[in-house]
């Protein structure tokens, strides 16, 4: 199983990366670390002209996060 998700949906929901290690599922998560929330942030900038902080201003180490759940984390 593969899991893709970007890296603020994975700071708000990716503590289920504990489970899949305790249950032995397999699962590679794929994180597309792109400094926050694009999404919002489009939004922001179409409808405002400029974003209000959406995006990060320091990238999250997701491979480190990883290893502290239990996997095996690779930038």
């Amino acid at each position: 199983m593969v899991r893709l998700a970007g890296d603020a949906a994975f700071a708000m929901n990716g503590m289920e990366v504990h489970t899949t290690v305790e249950y032995g599922i397999p699962v590679i998560w794929v994180v597309l670390n792109n400094g926050g929330q694009a999404m919002v942030h489009n939004i922001q900038d179409m409808m405002y002209g400029r974003s209000y902080d959406a995006r990060y201003r320091l990238p999250l180490d997701i491979a480190t996060v990883a290893s502290g759940l239990g996997a095996q984390g690779r930038p």
